[in-house]
């Protein structure tokens, strides 16, 4: 499922860069991990773990892919909601 993902912005960074209204890329909005279970959940709830193990990969994935396309691309990117933002976590 990440490569065609992956794929997919390759398509459309390809296709936008050459257009001089597009300033950038945003490849996911508000990014949530997907719990498929309790222990998935558990596991995932770790501050930061969302980050740096599903996030961080995909991103560097897709920003490779806009490199390629255009070495003046830019991307904007997202920190995963939850759980960075409880009030208990690193911003409460």
């Amino acid at each position: 499922m990440t490569d065609k993902y992956v794929n997919y912005w390759a398509t459309v960074a390809n296709r936008l860069s050459p257009n001089k209204y597009v300033v950038g890329f945003d490849p996911l909005n508000e990014p949530l991990p997907a719990w498929t279970g309790i222990m998935q959940a558990i596991y995932e709830i770790t501050f930061g773990h969302y980050d740096s193990t599903e996030l961080t990969p995909l991103y560097t994935k897709v920003f490779e892919k806009y490199m390629d396309a255009n070495k003046e691309n830019l991307m904007f990117f997202e920190p995963g909601q939850f759980p960075d933002t409880l009030p208990i976590g690193p911003e409460g």
